[in-house]
């Protein structure tokens, strides 16, 4: 994982799930901030994630994660395989 505009000396890891609109609601969970999935988004395959808020403060800290970037290094290894 890579964020752009932010700097680090030892690779960042985490992990994700692939999801469908309605997944949230089904375990329950409370959104913070943001939006949820739409089935637009997931119809139009559109680059958009929901992140934990482990990762919200471990990654930015005091900064409002809604809108930031985040790039899965994982997809480019399976796009070289």
């Amino acid at each position: 994982m890579l964020i752009p505009g932010k700097t680090h000396s030892e690779p960042w890891g985490t992990t994700f799930d692939l999801c469908s609109e309605g997944y949230f609601q089904t375990l329950s969970r409370t959104l913070l901030r943001g939006r949820l999935l739409s089935r637009s988004d997931v119809e139009s395959a559109r680059h958009v994630t929901v992140i934990n808020q482990t990762l919200a403060r471990r990654y930015f800290a005091n900064e409002n994660p809604v809108g930031q970037r985040i790039k899965f290094t994982t997809f480019e290894e399976w796009a070289a395989d």
